[in-house]
C-alpha cells in the first residue's frame, strides 16, 4: 500500500517573485516565512523556498504576491 503526504503552510512572503523559463514552462520562485514555535515555547522562523507552476504564475505569484505579503500554500 501506498503513502500520501499533505503539506498546508500559512506564512508571509520573504522575497519578491522570480519569473523562470523552464523549457516551455513557466515558474515563479519566491521563500516563505512560517512561524512557530519550538518545545521550550519560543518562536522559530522556519523559510521555505515555493515554486508555482505554469497557470499560477500568472494568476497568483506574478500579480498578487509581493514581499511581506501573507499567503498560504498547499502541496499534497
Amino acid at each position: 500500500m501506498g503513502s500520501s503526504m499533505s503539506l498546508n503552510l500559512t506564512g508571509y512572503v520573504g522575497s519578491t517573485p522570480v519569473l523562470k523559463e523552464v523549457g516551455e514552462q513557466r515558474v515563479a520562485s519566491f521563500s516563505m516565512a512560517v512561524n512557530r514555535k519550538t518545545s521550550s515555547g519560543k518562536q522559530q522562523t522556519f523559510w521555505v523556498r515555493v515554486n508555482c507552476w505554469n497557470g499560477l504564475v500568472d494568476v497568483v505569484a506574478m500579480k498578487y504576491l509581493h514581499k511581506g505579503s501573507l499567503c498560504q500554500c498547499e502541496a499534497t
